[in-house]
């Protein structure tokens, strides 16, 4: 695992990061990072053609009119309405459930992860607050990994931590990594996979 490194949100550069026919994936609902993908979403004319997944949107952060960029949703449903107008053909029939498995096995790949996290605690730890539900399988697999250190959000209990010692013995693994300290409020921390 490299050095995760931190930088100041103007200086993130997503044509930069995104690699051709790569996917960006992302929490749902109000666990998604609305920052980032507002920042992705201004840069993408910039970016080479990739995919989008996120199993439910309710913001508007991400705009549907990309021709370079293809969503890929667990459903058409809420704000993410606007991706499948007229069509359904890049909805993935599956229960929220499913998702996890079908992103650990590689059915669904996840290349970045965009997430938000509160933290450290005391111990170096990262928490993920209201959602993490397929991120985990996916920050396992993912080549690069963005979070925006929030510190309002809320620390849950539960499967919600991202260890920052985590190394997994292959690349392949689930593990939960995570990032060691030096974020500040609101600045996005990438972590090669």
């Amino acid at each position: 695992m490299k050095t995760p490194v931190t930088i100041a949100p103007e200086a993130l550069d997503f044509s930069r990061l995104i690699r051709s026919g790569e996917t960006v994936g992302w929490a749902e609902a109000t666990a998604e990072p609305v920052f980032l993908t507002r920042l992705l979403d201004a840069q993408a004319e910039r970016c080479p053609p990739f995919r989008v997944f996120f199993a439910l949107t309710f913001s508007d952060a991400l705009g549907a009119d990309h021709p370079n960029v293809t969503v890929t949703a667990l459903g058409g449903a809420s704000a993410g309405r606007r991706f499948f107008a007229g069509r359904g053909d890049n909805v993935i029939p599956a229960n929220i459930s499913d998702i996890s498995g079908l992103v650990s096995s590689g059915r669904l790949p996840i290349d970045l992860v965009l997430l938000q996290v509160s933290g450290p605690d005391a111990t170096g730890r990262y928490n993920a607050g209201l959602g993490i539900e397929h991120l985990h399988a996916a920050i396992g697999r993912a080549r690069l990994v963005i979070a925006q250190v929030k510190p309002e959000l809320p620390w849950t209990h539960g499967d919600t931590a991202i260890e920052p010692t985590c190394r997994p013995p292959h690349r392949r693994s689930s593990c939960r990594r995570g990032w060691r300290g030096g974020s500040t409020a609101s600045s996005p921390t990438t972590s090669p996979a």
